[in-house]
């Protein structure tokens, strides 16, 4: 799956509708965030869902992204392959 642009409450329910749907029917999720241009709670949230899951990965990692501290900060990076 891909996310772009901000990542913030206003796609809340488009997260909440793209997390059911992989809980539904995968094992594991590939999320490309190269796009993304802000990472907020809704974004972290939809994260932990999907760890909940099964394994979770992140491509695409812009070089200068605070993506990275950002789960470590909340103990996700345990959780998922940067």
């Amino acid at each position: 799956m891909t996310l772009a642009g901000a990542i913030d409450l206003a796609v809340t329910d488009q997260l909440d509708n793209a997390a059911a749907a992989i809980e539904a029917g995968c094992s594991r999720a590939i999320v490309d965030v190269g796009a993304v241009t802000f990472f907020g709670a809704p974004g972290l949230n939809f994260l932990s869902r999907l760890a909940a899951t099964g394994p979770v990965r992140l491509s695409n990692i812009p070089t200068r992204s605070l993506l990275p501290r950002l789960l470590r900060a909340v103990a996700l990076d345990r959780a998922i392959s940067l």
